[in-house]
Formats: structure tokens, C-alpha cells, sequence
């Protein structure tokens, strides 16, 4: 027991369980539709656009919803916030499993975004007031391995219900989202604390910098403009590749789910490994191999489409799906007062939102303009290498800040 370190034992774990289990929601919303949307599709009769278009709906929704509700809560605190929005996003979930056509399910999109957005950036954020920068990579990355069991348990899930209930098995999946949600939402209202919260409140309405002082720090800007880029190119992967995989290669759903499976169970981990990454080399050098490493994946998918270089790169994006969350989430009290950190990483969320916005209705136009799925890959290997580019310009504002900091 004594070489555990000290947050363990004390009132920092709950909270680290309950952004896990936030990030568990958020992540039904982000990964869930790429494995129920092949039999949405079908049942709700839609097209490729329309598909894209909904992830553009809720992800537009989320990214207002991060900024909002990510500077809110560094001025009323996360518990209201938090524990409110992921009921909101419970209900949504559970509305798009009696869904009876493409409307209702735009409007549930719309209240998922909302409901995920606002919640995850307060919970992210209070990580930099109960950790300090050696350990919030680590926090981070275990936090986000929520992310990575939702993107595993619907995977393991659905082909029973497929088995048991027929092409209808994505309404009970997305129900049983919406159930789960609502015990989550609960626990976050019960449990979250923020330790500076009684500060903020002498502090804040007298302050005129909030919240000019996040929005005005260059460091932040740089971190979301990576952020919309990383968003970009996972969306696509998100939204897309089960698509891509069975409607242009056969590939069968089981097969899908198994990659999924497989991706997901890595992504599990890699959040600690990426945060432990940014917390010993940096965040710039973190967020420059992450990069790299996404890179190849989209290669692959784009130009050596097979089914070995179908796993590799599944392998790949299970390995950097969480990478530049983690390391955003790390970095949000880096570079602005932790009690702001909130409202930092609800901006670097909102570039995330952003990106992911735009990705999947331009990718899935490209879809029904050229009648592949290719190019959207395409789509994520340019954005990969901006990112790159981000990184290193990154890299060498972290190496003058620790100058000045010597001097």
C-alpha cells in the first residue's frame, strides 16, 4: 500500500471513477454509432449524407455545449453541470431507441451532443484540481479508458442481440445505453466535489479576466487547433469505417464487431500509456507520435485496403483514438490557473466538436459524390499532417516556457 500513490487513497479516486464512467457515456455517443449505424441505416432507410449528417448534428450541438458548460462550470462548479447534462444525454439515448424515423433521430443526436458535451469538459477539467502536472497525464488516461470499454462492450454485445432480436437489435443497444446513463448521471451528482469551488465564488464575479484569461492564452488556442484536427480524423474512423468495411468489401457485421472488439480493448489502455507518454516527454512530443502513429492507420485504410491492412489499422486507432483527448485533458491546467481548467480543455473540446462537425458530412458528401468510402480516408491522413505541423510548433513553445521558467 505504500507505494501507491497518494491520490489513491484519498477522495481524488471517486472522482477519477466517475470521469471514467462519464467518459463511459460520452463514449455510447462517439463510438456506439459506429457500430449500430449499419442496421440504422437499413431500418431507417437512410442515405450516406444523412448518416454523415447526423454525427455533424450532434457533434455541432456538442461543440456549443463544450464551450458553454466548460466555462460554466469554472464559475458554478461541476456537480449541477455534470450530473445534469448526463442525464440529458441518457434521455436522448434512450429516444433514439423508439425512434420511427430520421427526424426524431436528428433531435435526439441534438440533445445527445448537448448532454455529452456538457458534461465531459467540467469532468475533465476538475482533474486538474484534485492532481497535480506530474500525475494528470495519468488521471487523464485512466479516466478515458471509459471511452475505450464503450467502444468494446457494444462490440461484444451486439451480435447476440442481433442473434436474439433480429436488425432491430440497435434499438435495445441504444436503450441500454440510455439506462446505464441515467445511474451514471446520478453517481456524478452525488460524488463530484470541487475542492476550489469555494475560492471561485469570492473570486470569480469580481474577476473581469474570466474568462478572458483562457480565451486570450495563445497555449490553448494551439491545443484546440490540434484538437479539431484529431477530431476530424477519428470522427471519420468513427463514423465510417464499419461502413466502409461492409459495404465495400463484404466484410460481415460479426467480423466488424470483432475489430471494433479488438480496437476497443486497446484503446482501453492506451489512454494511460499516452498520458504517461505527455507526462514524461511533453505534450507536444506526446501529441507528435500519436500523430504518426494515426497516420499510418489512415494510409492503409486509403491505399492498401485488405483485410490484414484492415486490422493493422484498427490496431493503430484503437492505440490513438484517446490519445489527444488524454493529452488535452492533461494539458488543461498546464497553461491557466487550475481553477480555469474547465474552460480550457471546454475550448480544446469545442475544436474537437468542431472538427468532428464538419468531418462526417463532407466525408459522406465525398461518399455519395465519387460512390466510395475511400476518400474520406483520405480526409484523415491531410489532417493528420497539419497536426503534425501543430505538434511541432507545440514542441517548441513547451521548450520556451521551461527557459523562462530556468531563468
Amino acid at each position: 500500500m505504500s507505494k501507491l500513490p497518494q491520490w489513491f487513497r484519498s477522495y481524488a479516486l471517486l472522482i477519477l471513477i466517475i470521469a471514467l464512467f462519464v467518459n463511459f457515456v460520452q463514449g455510447f455517443f462517439q463510438f456506439g454509432y459506429n457500430i449500430t449505424i449499419p442496421l440504422m441505416q437499413k431500418s431507417l432507410d437512410i442515405s450516406y449524407t444523412q448518416a454523415g449528417a447526423l454525427m455533424t448534428i450532434g457533434w455541432g450541438t456538442r461543440m456549443v455545449s463544450n464551450l458553454f458548460f466548460g466555462t460554466l462550470s469554472a464559475k458554478f462548479g461541476p456537480k449541477l453541470i455534470a450530473g445534469s447534462n448526463v442525464l440529458l444525454a441518457a434521455l436522448s439515448m434512450i429516444l433514439i431507441a423508439f425512434t420511427p424515423n430520421y427526424a426524431v433521430t436528428a433531435l435526439a443526436m441534438i440533445a445527445m451532443g448537448i448532454g455529452t458535451g456538457g458534461s465531459i469538459s467540467p469532468v475533465m477539467g476538475l482533474l486538474s484540481s484534485w492532481f497535480n502536472a506530474n500525475d494528470r497525464g495519468l488521471a487523464a488516461g485512466i479516466a478515458s479508458s471509459g471511452t475505450g470499454l464503450a467502444f468494446t462492450v457494444p462490440g461484444i454485445i451486439l451480435p447476440f442481440l442481433i442473434a436474439a432480436v433480429g436488425n432491430e437489435a440497435w434499438r435495445t443497444m441504444w436503450f441500454s445505453f440510455g439506462f446505464i446513463s441515467v445511474l451514471v448521471a446520478i453517481a456524478s451528482y452525488v460524488i463530484l466535489y470541487d475542492p476550489t469551488k469555494s475560492s471561485q465564488k469570492s473570486n470569480i464575479p469580481n474577476n473581469k479576466t474570466w474568462p478572458l484569461e483562457v480565451f486570450k492564452n495563445g497555449s490553448v488556442w494551439l491545443l484546440s487547433y490540434l484538437a479539431f484536427w484529431s477530431g476530424w480524423a477519428t470522427t471519420i474512423f468513427a463514423a465510417f469505417s464499419g461502413l466502409y468495411l461492409a459495404n465495400e468489401f463484404n466484410i460481415s457485421i460479426v467480423l466488424i464487431s470483432n475489430l471494433a472488439i479488438m480496437s476497443g480493448v486497446i484503446s482501453i489502455g492506451s489512454g494511460v500509456l499516452w498520458g504517461s507518454i505527455s507526462d514524461y516527454l511533453g505534450r507536444g512530443k506526446a501529441f507528435l507520435l500519436s500523430f504518426i502513429v494515426q497516420l499510418t492507420a489512415f494510409i492503409l485504410l486509403w491505399l492498401f485496403p485488405s483485410v490484414p491492412s484492415f486490422v493493422l489499422a484498427y490496431t493503430m486507432m484503437g492505440l490513438t483514438l484517446r490519445s489527444s483527448y488524454v493529452i488535452c485533458a492533461a494539458s488543461a491546467g498546464d497553461f491557466v490557473p487550475v481553477r480555469f481548467a474547465p474552460a480550457a480543455f471546454g475550448l480544446m473540446a469545442t475544436g474537437a466538436s468542431l472538427g468532428s462537425s464538419f468531418s462526417p458530412l463532407i466525408s459522406g458528401l465525398s461518399a455519395d459524390y465519387t460512390g466510395t468510402l475511400q476518400w474520406a480516408f483520405a480526409l484523415g491522413v491531410f489532417a493528420n499532417i497539419v497536426s503534425m505541423i501543430g505538434s511541432i510548433i507545440l514542441i517548441k513553445k513547451e521548450k520556451a516556457i521551461l527557459l523562462a521558467n530556468t531563468h
